[in-house]
């Protein structure tokens, strides 16, 4: 039997993987169990009840399980970037995708930088519980080396993601000089330095309109700086959390994607947005140019660059952007089998 050890997974891009991972293992009928973190109850309904646990996600849970289950799997994959506890007789592979514990931007506030330091640490106690670790990007595979000193060997790029649904959207003109950010508001998003870019573009050009989804999680420096600029009249429109059968109207609807992202593991909104017809203009950083060849890029500590980069957009030429990674969801079940 295979584990998902998915206990770490509930929300953002990794939720959006694991929603993909277990429905490409139920539709091939594979003999597995997972285990899930408890806030997302509501999920995976399909799944019969002797294949899954729900628990809530700490550390003694979880040691917990792998201490009365240390023989119960032939192949385990923990999904959440921590190999197990302990020791166990399994292979165990390791899917590692938070860039945040190898480097965390100025910008990150003093009790996730606490957090994401105590994880890596954990992750480094017991980096030799795994068998294969399996990464992103070949970038990733970098800087995951340098950082937990394992052998290039014991590293695997497999990418997968869910093909975004286009196929029964209704196709819309796109508009023009209107620009599209799906992320959510956390300060590493950068999202606050893409407003003021952004005013400073219409207050010279009086065109544009941006489009986000932030949700009521976002820091109050980032809504005051949003109400701010809607209130005067900006052409800003919040979306809030949009559902992902949502997301692709919203991605055809605009003529570009502006990633700011000071980090990112894999930047799956850059692959659904070129999927969807958008031109990517980029943050000029690793995770970008390991995913696609954006159209333009920029520097996302500089709001004057950000400003360069839509006026780019709108007034000048460029090429096309270009998705770099394929899906390999296939060769990840495989090595599961």
């Amino acid at each position: 039997m295979i584990l998902i050890d998915a206990l770490y997974i509930n929300n953002s891009g990794g939720k959006i993987l694991l929603d993909f991972l277990v429905y490409e293992i139920e539709k091939r009928n594979l003999n597995a169990f997972y285990l899930f973190d408890q806030r997302i109850r509501k999920s995976f309904s399909s799944v019969p009840k002797e294949r899954k646990i729900y628990m809530k996600a700490t550390f003694f849970n979880r040691l917990k399980f792998y201490l009365e289950n240390r023989s119960a799997f032939k192949t385990i994959l923990c999904f959440g970037n921590i190999p197990p506890p302990i020791k166990v007789k399994s292979t165990v592979y390791t899917y590692f995708h938070q860039r945040l514990f190898l480097e965390l931007p100025n910008e990150t506030d003093l009790f996730n930088k606490s957090i994401f330091f105590a994880k890596s640490v954990i992750l480094g106690l017991f980096r030799n519980n795994t068998n294969l670790w399996i990464v992103q990007s070949v970038q990733m595979t970098e800087s995951f080396i340098k950082r937990y000193n394992v052998s290039k060997k014991q590293v695997v790029v497999l990418p997968f993601y869910p093909n975004i649904n286009v196929a029964f959207t209704v196709k819309t003109e796109k508009t023009h000089d209107s620009f599209v950010y799906v992320s959510n508001g956390s300060p590493h998003k950068n999202h606050v330095r893409l407003l003021r870019a952004f005013k400073t573009f219409y207050n010279i050009h009086k065109r544009g309109a941006l489009h986000l989804t932030l949700s009521k999680g976002s820091s109050e420096e980032l809504m005051a700086e949003l109400e701010d600029s809607t209130a005067k009249g900006y052409p800003i429109n919040n979306h809030g959390f949009v559902e992902r059968e949502k997301l692709a109207e919203l991605y055809m609807n605009n003529t570009f994607t502006i990633y700011p992202s000071l980090s990112e593991s894999f930047g799956l909104g850059i692959m659904e947005a070129i999927d969807c017809g958008c031109q990517v203009i980029g943050a000029d950083l690793p995770y970008m140019h390991a995913v696609c060849e954006p159209s333009i890029v920029f520097d996302p500590l500089s709001e004057d660059s950000m400003l360069a980069a839509l006026e780019k957009a709108v007034f000048g030429k460029f090429e096309p952007s270009k998705l770099i990674v394929k899906n390999q969801i296939n060769d990840l079940i495989e090595l599961l089998k």
